[in-house]
């Protein structure tokens, strides 16, 4: 089984496929008992880190962070950086890239705007 497989297989467990791909997995799965063992497996994974991460979810913040975020630079702004200049990439060539054209020939440039 190679990376892509495994990764597949990992996004079904995760309930991320389209519906055709899902189709996909389940023919798959269907004849594949490895396949299947590992669908189960990433399942129980998941069952098991969500009941973990539960707990930690419904804990309070600590007073400590609280404190230590409020009085970091950025916490007194409400979490957002102060804004000096905004950077957009666009493309400079639209032109769909060919498989004999050179890296090059397909550039980005960043405009600065303030």
């Amino acid at each position: 089984m190679n990376d892509t497989d495994f990764e597949t297989l990992m996004a079904y467990a995760d309930g991320e496929l389209s519906a055709e791909q899902a189709q996909a997995v389940e023919a798959r799965l269907a004849v594949d008992a490895e396949a299947r063992e590992l669908v189960e497996r990433l399942r129980q994974t998941r069952s098991e880190l969500a009941a973990e991460m539960d707990v930690l979810l419904t804990e309070p913040v600590p007073q400590r962070l609280i404190d230590t975020v409020m009085h970091h630079p950025m916490g007194a702004m409400g979490g957002r950086a102060p804004a000096t200049e905004a950077v957009a990439l666009r493309p400079v060539d639209a032109r769909p890239l060919d498989a004999s054209a050179q890296p090059s020939s397909r550039a980005t440039t960043a405009t600065t705007t303030a």
